[in-house]
């Protein structure tokens, strides 16, 4: 009997359980949903650029961004974004500068499209709270 190969299902672009899960700990510290969500909005262009610079002398900046971007990205609820950046993290660490920047590209595409739907959820949440 043969096996079937079956692709996994496409990661979502934005899980909201992440962004809730920081909104419930903002209930006992206060402005930590503010600050991490705005570190991340204003933060995130700043790495691509980074990942996207990447040549052989910089593929360790390269990296680090990634990572940083990675491990934010998957705390807040965005997974694709997450998944692509370990995968520019593992390019850059392998050496390879071209696909690094070549999947720069695709993080920074990834965040223009989260971008309005993070926001808007986050919206969302504040409005919630005071009502």
């Amino acid at each position: 009997m043969a096996i079937e190969n079956h692709p996994s299902p496409p990661l979502p672009s934005f899980d909201p359980s992440g962004i809730e899960g920081l909104a419930e700990l903002d209930r006992t510290t206060p402005g930590l949903l503010a600050r991490v969500t705005g570190r991340f909005l204003e933060g995130s262009p700043a790495l691509i650029a980074t990942v996207a610079a990447a040549s052989r002398e910089s593929l360790q900046d390269a990296e680090r961004a990634a990572h940083t971007l990675k491990s934010t990205s998957g705390r807040l609820g965005a997974p694709r974004l997450a998944a692509l950046c370990a995968q520019a993290e593992a390019a850059a660490r392998e050496g390879d500068p071209d696909r690094t920047r070549e999947l720069a590209e695709a993080m920074r595409r990834e965040f223009e499209q989260l971008g309005p739907v993070f926001v808007t959820h986050l919206r969302r949440i504040t409005e919630s709270r005071r009502g």
